[in-house]
């Protein structure tokens, strides 16, 4: 198991970098994605995100995003985190 996450993590960076996430943290009460000043995901939907789950989600400064989802168990966290970079792969900056 321990094997598979190290390849999902690299598997996410590369894919996080690919759209302008510098950094993804993830723990058992929620996490962040850090955005680089040239991301190309569109804060029109972060901000949609923000607006429709104001309890779940919440902007910490001008390039962090905060997710409070409790999830103790480790695979779970790599589907939600899995999950929400599909989510913007697909909604990037045209």
């Amino acid at each position: 198991d321990a094997t598979k996450n190290l390849f999902k993590i690299s598997e996410f960076r590369q894919r996080a970098q690919s759209v302008g996430i510098s950094k993804i943290e993830a723990g058992p009460k929620g996490g962040s994605f850090e955005f680089s000043d040239d991301t190309k995901v569109d804060p029109v939907f972060l901000i949609s995100l923000i607006q429709q789950n104001p309890s779940v989600y919440k902007l910490d400064g001008s390039n962090k995003l905060k997710f409070l989802v409790e999830n103790k168990d480790t695979e779970d966290r790599i589907k939600l985190i899995n999950s929400m970079l599909n989510d913007f792969e697909h909604k990037t900056k045209k």
